[in-house]
């Protein structure tokens, strides 16, 4: 062997274990790359879990609040132009909103991203229902006398508590069945 054959062969040698080093500290830097998403992944599945807990805390009263709402709407809608409201109707109808307006849910609105999207989309829009609904129904709890408008504003809840219920139902976490019992649970 000469020495510039022993030169290339060396130069090659060195080269390939070069090569050989940088593929394994790219494959070790990959492996804790990977681990650290997979930690991450976790805590974010444990915290989505934990939000999860308190959603399905608030998703219950409201989703009775909703069906209480929808009865109370339709009601109103039956008593004559010019009916005066009761102050005990109207105490119960800002009562309503308040459970309407699930605000525990407003204030883990950002943990919903924490969620599955199928769960977490519904929810999200039902929050922001919830804010509107409640806002509209605490402005009218205050008028004294049954007219054209609020007949038409009580229909008007009455369909937006049905789409949130919907909401409800899509997200999984409770059935229209379930909020049937939820209902007859305050009775």
């Amino acid at each position: 062997m000469q020495i510039g054959d022993l030169a290339t062969w060396v130069s090659a040698v060195a080269t390939w274990g070069s090569a050989v080093a940088t593929f394994a500290a790219a494959g070790v830097a990959l492996w804790f790359g990977l681990s650290e998403a997979r930690k991450r992944e976790s805590e974010r599945s444990s915290l989505g879990r934990i939000h999860l807990w308190v959603v399905v805390a608030e998703v219950g009263p409201m989703a009775s609040a909703l069906i209480e709402l929808c009865s109370f709407c339709q009601r109103i809608r039956e008593l004559d132009i010019g009916t005066h409201l009761q102050d005990g109707d109207r105490s119960y109808l800002r009562e309503l909103g308040r459970m309407v307006a699930g605000e525990l849910l407003n204030r883990h609105l950002a943990a919903l991203a924490c969620l599955d999207p199928s769960i977490g989309e519904p929810l999200a829009r039902l929050a922001g229902r919830a804010g509107s609904l409640r806002y509209q129904i605490s402005v009218i709890a205050e008028e004294t006398e049954i007219t054209p408008q609020l007949h038409k504003l009580v229909l008007s809840w009455e369909r937006q508590a049905k789409l949130m219920l919907d909401d409800i139902n899509q997200s999984g976490l409770m059935t229209h069945e379930q909020m049937q019992n939820e209902l007859s649970k305050g009775e």
